[in-house]
């Protein structure tokens, strides 16, 4: 999975694709499209941060990119067990415990 991140940066970085056309990778895709240049833009609101995000899989595996761009944060994950539907709860989860340190499981601080 290190490859996926290592090529998120190397996006970033400006040196893969000229910025005017990098700028359009990281900006909401115009209506009615739901996704741009392949992946999801959710926009920053309120209560919610700037992510992009892509899923992938198979019949025996499932994988997602979630990319919160204003804080550099990149979470990759990869699960072979598709006997339950993860993809809602990690992609929930996992950003629950890397930007407050806990889950909703854990009692507040």
């Amino acid at each position: 999975m290190g490859d996926i991140y290592r090529w998120l940066m190397f996006v970033e970085s400006g040196r893969a694709i000229p910025a005017r056309f990098r700028s359009l990778l990281f900006a909401p895709p115009p209506p009615p499209s739901l996704e741009a240049f392949g992946w999801h833009y959710t926009a920053k609101t309120d209560s919610s941060r700037t992510r992009i995000d892509k899923g992938g899989g198979s019949d025996d595996f499932a994988t997602q990119l979630l990319y919160y761009p204003d804080e550099r944060v990149v979470v990759v994950w990869a699960s072979n067990d598709l006997s339950k539907r993860w993809r809602r709860t990690l992609n929930q989860a996992i950003p629950d415990i890397v930007f407050t340190g806990r889950t909703q499981a854990s009692p507040p601080r």
